[in-house]
């Protein structure tokens, strides 16, 4: 008797397993955002993130407008702009580089702020990779090594920046050599704004930059510089195009039943992230997830799930990219072994 019972419990497991790991597509129903919402999933464009990492940006924005224009925030809409968003939940949430990130980064982060912006809410010029690539090299090799050496830092006043008054200014030591390094900084800095044809006026004035900097970064807290910089050059702007949010909260999942995750939030027809590896959009058997969450031959990305059918016998999901092309379906396969990485909005 004992011995059916443990034969009956072990059927039972398995039955109850294989019901969680086979492909939710037992009818023909399919899910699909476009579908149930079409002027909404039209009025949202499929955008091009080019050669810039800010793909989690690119869908944490599509989600954003998704739910903007389902909560009906504004009369008017207007899509936000997705590096301006990764400019801003950076600097929000005080995060090491705009360049990579996570989706939930941005929605709570822009939820914290309490706005977003439009593409009209930054300035000329490439934005792209103001800071992630060249702030933090001038950080790290202007100012680091001051910050680190045993001189005690002493705040140095902002009309210092002007040469003539900084001639009457009774300095110590260590505030000259703070100077010094911040001259050399202000004058790579022009340089690098006139490389990307920004305009030196989206920027405050060398005297605002040098207090905004020695309060915030010689306090230990550089890390976030090249975001919080960028978005000194688009916060007047961006406010002036400011947009309403709704509530929102968005919950970063890592386990080994991702899929459940994704399947749990299409059938309600929201819109979910994830992160996977890029790999599974150029080849369809390509492999980047082991063990659970493990990764392995990976180039992380983040995109939305829009729908999920059964298509020939298999099922398959719809993802909107920000590669500048059509929405495409994936095999759920290639999805679960490229899943590391599900993003909830609620």
């Amino acid at each position: 008797m004992v011995h059916h019972m443990k034969t009956l419990t072990l059927v039972l497991v398995s039955l109850l397993f294989n019901s969680f790991a086979k492909a939710d597509c037992y009818s023909d129903e399919t899910f699909d955002l476009r579908a149930k919402y079409p002027s909404i999933m039209n009025d949202i464009p499929i955008r091009n993130q080019g050669n810039y990492g800010y793909c989690y940006a690119y869908a944490a924005s599509f989600i954003i407008d998704f739910y903007r224009k389902l909560n009906k925030t504004e009369s008017h809409y207007f899509a936000i702009d997705p590096v301006a968003a990764a400019i801003m939940s950076t600097a929000q949430l005080a995060e090491f580089d705009v360049e990579g990130g996570e989706i939930c980064d941005v929605v709570n982060g822009l939820t914290q702020r309490g706005y977003a912006c439009t593409s009209s809410g930054r300035a000329q010029g490439n934005w792209h990779d103001l800071g992630s690539r060249h702030q933090p090299r001038l950080v790290e090799d202007v100012f680091m090594p001051f910050i680190q050496g045993e001189k005690k830092f002493q705040p140095v006043p902002e009309k210092a920046v002007d040469l003539k008054v900084r001639k009457t200014l009774k300095l110590s030591a260590t505030q000259k050599f703070f100077l010094e390094k911040m001259d050399q900084f202000l004058a790579q800095f022009i340089l690098d704004l006139q490389i990307r044809g920004i305009p030196r006026s989206a920027f405050p004035s060398d005297a605002k930059l040098l207090g905004f900097f020695q309060g915030v970064y010689l306090q230990n807290t550089w890390a976030s510089f090249d975001a919080d910089l960028s978005f000194l050059a688009i916060e007047s702007t961006c406010k002036k195009s400011k947009v309403a949010l709704p509530k929102m909260s968005c919950e970063s999942i890592r386990h080994s039943y991702l899929i459940r995750e994704v399947d749990e939030e299409i059938q309600k027809l929201k819109p979910v992230g994830i992160n996977v590896c890029a790999g599974m959009f150029s080849n369809p058997k390509a492999i980047g997830v082991a063990s659970g969450t493990a990764l392995r031959n990976c180039a992380p990305h983040a995109v939305a799930v829009i729908g999920k059918r059964k298509y020939q016998n298999k099922c398959q999901y719809l993802i909107r990219n920000s590669w500048g092309s059509d929405d495409v379906w994936v095999n759920e396969t290639s999805l679960k072994n490229n899943l590391f990485g599900v993003s909830k909005v609620n």
